[in-house]
């Protein structure tokens, strides 16, 4: 993700799709505190500078953070690897983890504990994160991106859900999102069981 190429690719990507806005909409209020986790160039930045929200985008490439920090030049930018980034629990509204993010973590052992790390230090918030559909799997898939060989992990739209309900998350909600004339896409919003069975209480 740090060649020229998909750098360039990023930074001229702006456009939201609309099941994110969808997402942002419903489940991101005005002025959350939002932590973009392998933010790349930015691009869910402008959205949510619009709702008055606190921003922190961390990647772990240096030329996809000076890229986002001369798109968007009044939010906050970290150069640092999201496996090893730290926050307390309760820091952050909502987490993001988007496009490519959680599905490059390789092997299968290094995404799963990100996710049980994110679990833990998500407090009282949510997390949204997008993961690559097949029709059969979970496995990790070798595909061209921008020039550069990317290996991404795939798995059925309902393997997904089991993962993160294994893991303690209550999923509130999940998209699957068409691409390329398929379901290549889905999208889900998911906090801890526990305090998503207190928003529910009258």
């Amino acid at each position: 993700m740090s060649r020229e190429s998909v750098i360039q690719a990023y930074s001229q990507w702006t456009d939201v799709f609309v099941e994110e806005a969808l997402i942002i909409s419903r489940y991101v209020r005005n002025g959350a505190r939002v932590l973009d986790l392998g933010c790349g160039s930015g691009r869910m930045a402008g959205p949510l500078l619009k709702r008055g929200c606190t921003y922190l985008g961390v990647d772990a490439s240096d030329g996809m953070i000076s890229a986002a920090q001369s798109l968007h030049p009044d939010l906050s930018f970290v150069t640092e690897n999201i496996v090893d980034y730290t926050y307390g629990a309760g820091d952050y509204d909502a987490v993001l983890l988007m496009h490519n993010v959680i599905d490059s973590l390789y092997p299968y052992g290094r995404r799963r504990a990100f996710l049980a790390s994110c679990y833990e230090r998500l407090g009282d918030g949510i997390l949204i994160f997008s993961s690559h559909l097949a029709d059969t799997g979970p496995a990790y898939v070798a595909e061209d991106y921008h020039g550069a060989t990317v290996h991404n992990f795939r798995a059925p739209h309902g393997w997904h859900i089991t993962e993160l309900e294994e893991l303690g998350y209550q999923v509130l909600m999940s998209i699957q999102c068409e691409r390329s004339n398929r379901y290549d896409w889905s999208y889900f919003v998911a906090q801890h069981r526990l305090s998503a069975d207190v928003a529910r209480q009258p």
